[in-house]
């Protein structure tokens, strides 16, 4: 949950990332609608959200 606001901040400056935080569960939405990548995770998992960030930011896969 520490890292919930940093992945707020980063998904806001990306252009084409939707953050949707509902029910205990974050998803981000990343690309255009065609070709969109979701990525899910817990909002407590902030490991994950450290990678989902990273992804944002650097293009770095995720495990």
């Amino acid at each position: 949950m520490k890292q919930l606001g940093n992945l707020a901040i980063v998904a806001a400056k990306h252009k084409e990332c939707l953050l949707q935080i509902h029910d205990e569960e974050v998803t981000v939405h990343v690309g255009q609608p065609s070709e969109r990548k979701s990525i899910t995770c817990n909002v407590w998992d902030d490991a994950y959200i450290d990678k989902i960030i990273a992804f944002l930011n650097f293009g770095t896969e995720i495990d």
